[in-house]
């Protein structure tokens, strides 16, 4: 498909900031638990 459509680009960008928000909640959380492991 060449045809650019803005639908598909608009839910393949919600997607990958979903994946985003994930991995910075994932690295915050450990980031978290390590800083209480350590005080």
């Amino acid at each position: 498909m060449t045809t650019d459509q803005p639908r598909s680009r608009f839910f393949s960008r919600m997607r990958h900031a979903g994946f985003v928000l994930l991995v910075g909640l994932a690295c915050a959380w450990a980031a978290a638990a390590l800083s209480l492991q350590m005080a």
